[in-house]
C-alpha cells in the first residue's frame, strides 16, 4: 500500500465560517528493534546463517504522529540472501527477539550458535524433525573419536536388526519379524 496523507476540512456549525483542518494519511514500516538477529539454517544458503528480527506493519496517523498499527507481519530474514521465513504469531517473534538480546548480551567467546539454533527451532518455528536432526548431530560428535562408539558391539546390533525381519509373500517387502500383518498390502502373517 503506498503512503498517503490526506487532508479534511470539516465546518464547525454555530460558528461563522469557521473550518477545522485534520490532517491524516497512513504508511508501512519494517524495523529491526535493536539490530537483533538469531543463527538459523537457511534453506537458500544451504548452511548457517544470521537472521535479522523484523516486524513490519501498517500504520494511520493523524498530524504526523502514529496512533493506529495494524496488518503487523514478522519475519526472520536472512543476512546473506534476505531469504524472508515467517514467524506465525507475536508470541513467537517475542521469543525471536529475546533470543536476539540473549545473543547482544553475551560476548562472542561464551556464545553457543548451536543452543540457539534449537532454540529458534523450538520456541519460534516449533520445528521438532529440525530438532532431532541437531540432537543427532551433536550426539554423533560426542560419539566420534570414542573408542566404544566403533567397538562390535554397535555392528552386532546392526546385524540382529537385519535378522529380526522377514519378507512379505504377498507384496515382498520388509517388516518386522514380530508382525501379525504386512503394514504395506495387510496381508496376514499365519
Amino acid at each position: 500500500m503506498p503512503r498517503g496523507n490526506s487532508i479534511s476540512l470539516i465546518k464547525l456549525k454555530g460558528t461563522r465560517g469557521a473550518v477545522l483542518a485534520i490532517f491524516w494519511g497512513f504508511g508501512s514500516k519494517s524495523k529491526n528493534p535493536g539490530g537483533l538477529w538469531v543463527p538459523y539454517y537457511c534453506s537458500s544458503c544451504q548452511q548457517l546463517s544470521a537472521f535479522a528480527v523484523t516486524e513490519n506493519y501498517k500504520y494511520g496517523q493523524v498530524y504526523g504522529i502514529r496512533i493506529a498499527k495494524y496488518k503487523a507481519k514478522y519475519f526472520l530474514v536472512c543476512q546473506k540472501c534476505d531469504r524472508v521465513m515467517v514467524v506465525e504469531n507475536k508470541e513467537r517473534f517475542a521469543f525471536a527477539q529475546s533470543i536476539g538480546t540473549q545473543i547482544a548480551n553475551k560476548s562472542s567467546d561464551n556464545l553457543d550458535i548451536h543452543q540457539h539454533v534449537k532454540e529458534v527451532a523450538k520456541y519460534v518455528f516449533q520445528n521438532t524433525e529440525f530438532l532431532q536432526i541437531l540432537e543427532g548431530l551433536e550426539a554423533a560428535e560426542e560419539n566420534l573419536g570414542k573408542p566404544e562408539a566403533l567397538s562390535d558391539s554397535g555392528s552386532n546390533e546392526i546385524g540382529n536388526a537385519a535378522d529380526d525381519e522377514k519378507v512379505c509373500p504377498d507384496c515382498a517387502e520388509k517388516v518386522k519379524s514380530a508382525a501379525k500383518k504386512c503394514r504395506f498390502c495387510n496381508y496376514a502373517f499365519s
